[in-house]
């Protein structure tokens, strides 16, 4: 009989556990995932930089203030997240980036995804696109950040630091030379989407376009690559990727 009791209340904690922290479980159970039970010893030493760049920082205050001194609380499409390290380092590799070429992160906001593509892969080129001029600016200041770091100086000496940040819209900047461009769409939608539609169609053939939370499914000059969940700041969010034909 007690047996019994010590299982039945067992198994009422366990319930109980993940009845109010179920999202939680989930996202480390994706994150755990994402990053796999083991790791090459160049993504770590990648992480280790990385952490170190964005320690204490926090784009999303950033943004907010942004946003709201000018009045545009109400356009979601300024809604910020953000891509996770070991997460995003999957999607890439999804993407089959070759040594040369050239990543955009349209959006790029604090320019994590940036960071990634030019830590991990071999781009002769990483460059992003942010319309708001302080994650602008902050960006900036952690590129000069990354370049003075110990850990980057011995991970990656042989290299020279090949980011560019645009304080633009990346509606109207050119993209024509990327070879892998990233969009985390979430938030774009209508009109919008058919605009950034537009200057995808301007990619040269064999470009690859990495989408979050949208699909090109029903337009013409791309071919599907990969499609599945992966781990973003808020959650498992779809990503899709296509190739321009």
């Amino acid at each position: 009989m007690v047996t019994q009791i010590v299982i039945f209340f067992s198994i009422l904690l366990i319930f109980l556990i993940w009845r109010f922290n179920r999202d939680r479980i989930r996202y480390w159970a994706a994150l755990l995932q994402e990053r796999g039970w083991s790791s090459t010893v160049h993504y770590d030493r990648c992480l280790t930089v990385f952490n170190k760049v964005y320690e204490n920082v926090n784009p999303t205050e950033i943004s907010l203030k942004e946003r709201h001194a000018a009045g545009m609380m109400g356009d979601t499409t300024y809604t910020y997240g953000e891509v996770v390290f070991f997460s995003f380092v999957r999607i890439l590799e999804r993407a089959h980036p070759q040594p040369g070429e050239v990543f955009y992160d349209l959006g790029s906001g604090a320019g994590k995804a940036v960071m990634i593509a030019e830590l991990v892969f071999d781009f002769s080129k990483t460059c992003g696109i942010e319309k708001l001029a302080g994650l602008y600016k902050l960006s900036e200041a952690l590129k000069n950040k990354l370049e003075n770091l110990p850990e980057y100086q011995n991970l990656l000496s042989h290299k020279p630091l090949n980011i560019q940040f645009i304080n633009n819209d990346f509606l109207t900047q050119d993209i024509s030379d990327g070879d892998v461009v990233f969009i985390n769409a979430t938030c774009f939608r209508g009109e919008f989407f058919t605009a950034i539609i537009v200057q995808l169609l301007k990619l040269k053939v064999g470009a690859r376009v990495i989408l979050g939370s949208a699909n090109l499914d029903e337009v013409g000059g791309f071919k599907p690559l990969y499609s599945n969940l992966h781990l973003m700041s808020w959650g498992l969010n779809s990503v899709n990727i296509y190739e321009r034909i």
